[in-house]
């Protein structure tokens, strides 16, 4: 990391005239159509570059190599990108050209051993003037579930006389439905993992059109609903943001007919991947289990 007078990490904060950064790392492009290698996988990095800092140079052109960075594990050992998807190819032309003042966005995949932890990405072009260095730490790879958990996790989903997952397309106009998972937790919670863990964030919708609004309200308490793993162990929601406090109050109160938002934070071993969460409330009639499946 010393060798870059930039050290940062994806989506760290930048300083004044950094026109190179990395933002957070993004699933492999699927347009790439790419195979892992058994033991490998990919990880995709956003490579961002803009100079626009001076009006004048529109027009010119300086080197920038991003598909040529390496990233390099603490053996020595390094990786260069297998593949990459060019965004905006105004702003990077023949793997080697930047024409400012173009934002240029290059997502750079690459393949490295699986129990690869942690990883520096260099990069240094005269496109920029200082050296950049990236500290990417890579959550472990989720085990596969055994048979035993794969039985356990099917009785759990059983329980629920409605089974469905995040962001399921038949469930968009149920009473009580979970939208697709968040990439990342609600900013303004300020919240990071202990280590060994992943935030999980799940969207909870409910609305109910059916009542007449009279001012009353149904009691729903989605804070109470857990992710439960396959071994039974359960996990409690450690934080939440409430998008629409009209329709749910006081952490027990849903108001109709208003359509409420909460984005519940889940902290969960990041060696697993499969979890059921199990909702009933007498604010809907049909008890529902969700399969969460996490990359």
């Amino acid at each position: 990391m010393k060798k870059g007078m930039v050290q940062t990490t994806p989506g760290g904060e930048r300083i004044n005239n950094q026109f190179f950064y990395v933002d957070p790392l993004i699933e492999t492009p699927k347009e790439l159509d790419l195979q892992e290698k058994p033991g490998y996988r990919f990880v995709t990095v956003p490579a961002i570059m803009q100079d626009n800092q001076d009006s004048s140079i529109k027009g010119a052109k300086s080197i920038y190599r991003p598909s040529t960075y390496a990233m390099t594990a603490p053996d020595g050992k390094e990786y260069l990108p297998v593949d990459y998807v060019n965004h905006n190819e105004k702003a990077w032309k023949f793997s080697y050209q930047y024409f400012p003042p173009e934002k240029s966005r290059v997502d750079l995949v690459y393949q490295v051993p699986e129990d690869e932890k942690v990883l520096v990405l260099y990069a240094s072009d005269s496109a920029f003037p200082r050296t950049v260095t990236v500290k990417i730490e890579l959550p472990p790879v989720a085990k596969a579930l055994t048979d035993q958990e794969e039985q356990a996790v099917k009785q759990m989903m059983n329980k629920g006389v409605v089974k469905t997952y995040p962001g399921d397309p038949l469930q968009k106009k149920a009473v009580f439905h979970v939208d697709s998972l968040l990439p990342n937790p609600p900013k303004e919670l300020k919240l990071k993992p202990r280590s060994g863990y992943q935030l999980v964030t799940l969207p909870l919708i409910f609305q109910d059109t059916y009542y007449d609004y009279d001012g009353s309200s149904v009691n729903y308490r989605p804070n109470t609903f857990t992710l439960q793993a396959p071994d039974g162990t359960e996990y409690e929601q450690i934080d939440y943001v409430n998008r629409n406090e009209k329709a749910w109050k006081n952490g027990f109160q849903y108001y109709p007919p208003f359509r409420s938002r909460v984005d519940f934070v889940y902290e969960v071993p990041d060696d697993q991947s499969v979890f059921v969460m199990y909702a009933s409330s007498e604010a809907f009639p049909k008890p529902t289990t969700v399969k969460v499946e996490l990359d």
